[in-house]
């Protein structure tokens, strides 16, 4: 491309005609070779043909999407008509005939494909006694809890996750350059690759960290961390609302993630938290009934399908009676 070929152009449209001619795999001759090293060289130029590299590059996360591949199919055949045409003695002809059809398919394609990415939004759901693992776009691996909610956008710089209710877990595939970002809440957890699990409970965030480190910040104070870096093998509960620094807590990497295996664990835990668990797969939901059943803490291995064990066990620790309604069983004291 000749310094007066790219005077011609739009700075946007030369960038894009470059990144094309190089993607293509295309030898650059001496001249051309040249002229691209004198139009990298000023910094606006530089910066342009970034950008064109980051928006095709946009297009592989939707490269299977037939939209896509409709736009993709589009902006090359354009190139390969205009490349067709470079026996052409006036160059300037052929630089506008790139620019007229090569540029608009491209912007065609990088903008389709951008607002594609911005809006890939997806919503996974379990219902009661359902758990599910769904591998995500970026090779990560999302286990739901039994009546768990999870809400999904990939974009080309983030990550971004929505926990609506209840329990997941999230192994997460490195990517340094796109951090993984799940709100629960006014909370934010935030890693680049490691495996951790966040749930809802009540009016509080109960995180903990299996492998790598995570940072949890409060979403609604612009950025301010709510404890130190998590080691490997704690939990962290953060009340909403709450302005106080928290401490981990140790956690035994297997315990924490007996859910899966579709246990309930539970030391010493309110039993408010732990209905909320157990009526995630409990056919009759269970309640608490006055304030003295409020304030029993639960501790014990149950199975998670087996609501009558649960209520056998709690029961009989606790002296708590065992009322059946219609709709709702209900535990007092």
């Amino acid at each position: 491309m000749s310094d007066a070929a790219e005077s011609a152009l739009p700075r946007e449209e030369a960038a894009a005609l470059w990144y094309l001619q190089l993607a293509e795999g295309s030898e650059l001759s001496a001249e051309d070779n040249a002229a691209f090293d004198t139009w990298l060289a000023d910094p606006a130029n530089a910066e342009a043909f970034q950008e064109q590299a980051a928006l095709w590059r946009l297009t592989e996360t939707a490269a299977s999407e037939p939209e896509a591949v409709r736009m993709r199919g589009a902006a090359l055949d354009s190139y390969s008509k205009a490349n067709a045409s470079r026996w052409v003695p006036e160059r300037r002809v052929r630089i506008r005939r790139w620019g007229g059809a090569v540029v608009a398919a491209m912007v065609m394609l990088a903008i389709g494909s951008g607002l594609w990415l911005r809006n890939a939004a997806a919503t996974y759901h379990t219902g009661r006694g359902e758990r599910e693992v769904v591998m995500l776009d970026d090779g990560s691996r999302l286990s739901l809890d039994a009546d768990s909610t999870v809400r999904v956008r990939m974009t080309a710089g983030r990550r971004e996750l929505t926990m609506v209710q209840g329990r997941a877990k999230f192994d997460v595939a490195k990517d340094p350059l796109r951090p993984f970002a799940v709100t629960a809440g006014d909370r934010t957890v935030v890693a680049t690759g490691t495996s951790f699990s966040v749930e809802l409970l009540r009016e509080k965030v109960a995180v903990a960290l299996y492998t790598g480190r995570v940072s949890v910040i409060d979403a609604s104070s612009g950025g301010r961390r709510w404890s130190e870096a998590m080691e490997e093998g704690t939990k962290l509960t953060v009340p909403n609302g709450s302005t106080a620094l928290s401490a981990p807590e140790p956690i035994g990497t297997a315990r924490g993630s007996a859910w899966e295996q579709g246990r309930l664990e539970f030391d010493r835990e309110p039993l408010l938290d732990a209905l909320l668990r157990v009526n995630r797969y409990a056919k009759t939901p269970i309640v608490v009934g006055n304030a003295g059943a409020a304030q029993v803490r639960v501790t014990g291995v149950f199975d998670a399908a087996d609501t009558d064990a649960f209520l056998e066990g709690v029961t009989a620790l606790n002296h708590l009676t065992v009322v059946r309604g219609p709709d709702h069983i209900v535990l007092t004291r």
